[in-house]
């Protein structure tokens, strides 16, 4: 799996495998895209789990399926997410509130559009602090308290769920796909679809 792709994606998907195969036996490597991509290349490696599909000067070489989606939210301690709204809806139209600390996924979005979308659908000033594509680590500054991140709604569920942090899902915000990438000649690709059907 690419390094930053969401655990909880991954955990869910290789969980269900190994649940229904008692004979599978899977190794996990993470790394670099480039890295994956070229021990895939060597026969090293089945397939890449990913959020990048290959170049188009690869395509006759590897082939991809999606595997999953998640959109991509607003995530945070619910005392920060909720005050943050309460102090947005009390601003003057023509006064800029107090900015909000934002962790930005940066696929495929950059900041300045976040911010845009902030702004207009939750009227949130945002002082972005850090873009990354690692949504392990967005995940980690999300349970921290140190402020609010964009991230795909896959990388907190687990969190959502416990009641740890809290979501706001935003119009607006595109689906991040996941994809399985393999080798033509090698893996087939209606092993793929077994492996990864829900």
């Amino acid at each position: 799996m690419v390094g930053g792709i969401s655990r909880n994606f991954v955990f869910r998907s290789l969980s269900s495998i190994i649940r229904g195969n008692d004979e599978v036996s899977i190794d996990v490597i993470s790394g670099a895209y480039e890295e994956l991509m070229y021990l895939l290349r060597t026969y090293e490696l089945d397939l890449i789990i990913s959020i990048e599909i290959p170049q188009k000067k690869d395509l006759g070489t590897f082939g991809y399926s999606k595997i999953g989606t998640s959109p991509l939210c607003l995530a945070g301690k619910a005392k920060i997410l909720n005050s943050s709204q309460k102090a947005a809806k009390k601003a003057k139209a023509e006064t800029a509130g107090k900015p909000v600390d934002v962790f930005n996924f940066k696929f495929p979005y950059k900041g300045d559009v976040i911010k845009d979308i902030l702004y207009k659908k939750m009227k949130l000033q945002v002082s972005s602090r850090m873009e990354t594509d690692d949504i392990s680590l967005l995940r980690f500054f999300a349970n921290s308290g140190q402020g609010l991140v964009i991230i795909p709604e896959v990388g907190v569920h687990e969190d959502v769920n416990s009641g740890v942090l809290k979501i706001e899902k935003l119009k607006g915000l595109p689906q991040i796909n996941f994809y399985a990438i393999y080798l033509k000649d090698g893996i087939h690709q209606q092993m793929i679809g077994d492996f990864f059907a829900t």
